[in-house]
């Protein structure tokens, strides 16, 4: 990813970034509101403008770690536990998930499959999901901005050709003619 585009998409960042996605998103729809509401809803704009600016501090180890081409690997998905057992009755199914034992955090942890329902995925995709995205897009749009103005990873560079020399360079068959050049 040295020479690469940052890809949106914040599940596949660390959860520094995705803090941070968070802050700028849920910001910005609470600035959408005020927008929306008019004078019934009053946010001002000193606490959302530092609310930003902390969001953006949050992205910073992975956005200059992305910029100089190490950005550390997304995480790895969870473990697919086959399904053990499917218990129907009158009253529904009964899921039995079985994991592994023990690991990281001892014994006693226990995995517990929970169904959101129609209420709860709302809740959860309006004030998690939502936020997520839009301050992924934006931080997306501020780092790759960032690159491209500072010229490092694979963003554009112009170079002065007034102080290159034949002399300094060892092959000069082996430059490119002006003409064809990129910048």
């Amino acid at each position: 990813m040295s020479e690469g585009t940052l890809q949106p998409g914040p599940w596949l960042k660390t959860s520094g970034w995705r803090g941070g996605s968070f802050l700028i998103g849920l910001t910005l729809m609470v600035l959408f509101a005020d927008w929306l509401l008019g004078s019934r809803f009053d946010v001002g704009w000193s606490r959302p403008v530092l609310v930003m600016l902390l969001g953006f501090l949050f992205s910073i180890p992975y956005g200059r770690a992305w910029a100089k081409g190490n950005a550390p690997l997304p995480p790895k998905p969870a473990v697919l536990v086959p399904q053990a057992a499917v218990q129907q009755g009158e009253g529904g199914s009964t899921y039995v998930v079985v994991g592994p034992t023990g690991g990281p955090r001892g014994p006693w942890l226990r995995r517990q499959v929970r169904d959101l329902g129609a209420l709860g995925w709302f809740f959860y995709t309006i004030f998690w999901r939502w936020p997520v995205l839009i301050g992924d897009a934006v931080l997306t749009l501020i780092w790759r901005g960032i690159t491209r103005l500072l010229g490092f990873n694979g963003g554009s560079r112009i170079q002065r050709y007034d102080l290159r020399t034949l002399d300094d360079v060892d092959r000069p068959q082996d430059l490119p003619p002006p003409d064809q050049e990129r910048f």
